[in-house]
């Protein structure tokens, strides 16, 4: 999961939306006319990933695309609904919901495995300041609980988060296992070069107009340590 603030700028469709009454949440959504500006917003704080599972936010051929998503969802709180603090950008299309007894057996994960699931004092959200610290990467690509929480609260909204976001389904799994791999294999060969070194993890976590890369706090916490001139 990875960190992100919004814009202080609301998008203007979105900020007008906001100060009107809704009656039916689903339906106002569906047929409000500002979600592409909302998005392009979104996705250029998010440095052009989704927060949950840290994958590119990509459309075209061979891409899983992106979507608006809700963090508290618009069935518990519909007041929230044009609320832009409670906006981001999740990946898959439009559609691609899936049931939760479905998890096990399909690879989507993050809003559209979420659903309505919410639970407010379990749910880490990406607008916690602190939400990157929850977590870590395991090598064989699990993401778990950070060895250093030792508070069972913190550690059942870990556990809650994971699961209600299907983060590790086996794509996603696969996905941060072989950066690891990849990664590791890189920096052994490297060994020998510490201004080699330092230069590949350095260009593992620089952000490129204005694009972190994929899995970012996995590629952090491995990679970091061999970087130099960064905090």
């Amino acid at each position: 999961m990875k960190y992100f603030i919004h814009s202080a700028e609301i998008p203007r469709k979105l900020a007008l939306r906001y100060q009107k009454p809704i009656n039916d949440a689903t339906k106002a959504w569906d047929n409000f006319k500002g979600k592409t500006k909302v998005q392009e917003s979104l996705i250029a704080t998010q440095k052009y990933l989704c927060p949950y599972c840290e994958i590119e936010l990509a459309r075209g051929e061979g891409e899983i695309g992106y979507h608006i998503e809700h963090i508290e969802p618009k069935s518990k709180n519909p007041s929230r609904t044009f609320d832009f603090s409670n906006l981001l950008v999740s990946c898959f299309n439009e559609g691609d919901e899936i049931s939760p007894s479905d998890l096990d057996r399909k690879p989507i994960s993050c809003g559209h495995a979420k659903k309505s699931r919410f639970d407010p004092l379990l749910f880490i959200k990406p607008t916690d300041p602190d939400c990157e610290t929850y977590f870590f990467y395991e090598l064989d690509g699990r993401i778990t609980a950070n060895p250093g929480l030792n508070d069972p609260e913190k550690l059942a909204q870990v556990d809650y988060t994971i699961t209600v976001l299907n983060l590790n389904c086996r794509r996603l799994k696969r996905e941060r296992k072989d950066l690891i791999v990849e990664g590791f294999n890189i920096v052994n060969d490297l060994s020998g070069n510490q201004e080699a070194l330092s230069y590949f993890a350095n260009g593992e976590l620089d952000e490129v107009n204005g694009k972190n890369r994929p899995f970012f706090t996995t590629r952090q916490q491995y990679f970091q340590p061999f970087t130099r001139g960064r905090q």
